[in-house]
């Protein structure tokens, strides 16, 4: 006999999940998972991929990140990452 349980991500799922996988961050937002120890600049990378990302404004919790920071500024857990992106137009 075989019980047909589905399981939901309830709360403990959700916290045991992001402890052992990853965290979650807030992107202009929308909500994103993403590995521990992970950089701006591996952030930037996984989402604009290219030889150089250029034009591009970042800011974590309200605070801009210079460019010289981003390799080595960790992301936390619930930060909120506003990027910006310029564009040509008039």
């Amino acid at each position: 006999m075989y019980l047909n349980v589905s399981f939901q991500k309830g709360p403990f799922l959700k916290f045991y999940y992001k402890t052992k996988f990853g965290m979650e961050i807030i992107i202009n937002g929308q909500s994103k998972e993403i590995p521990e120890q992970f950089s701006v600049q591996l952030l930037l990378s996984s989402l604009f991929p290219g030889p150089q990302v250029k034009g591009i404004a970042v800011a974590i919790n309200q605070s801009v990140i210079p460019g010289s920071e981003w390799a080595t500024r960790l992301l936390h857990s619930n930060d909120q990452v506003m990027l910006i992106k310029a564009t040509q137009g008039g």
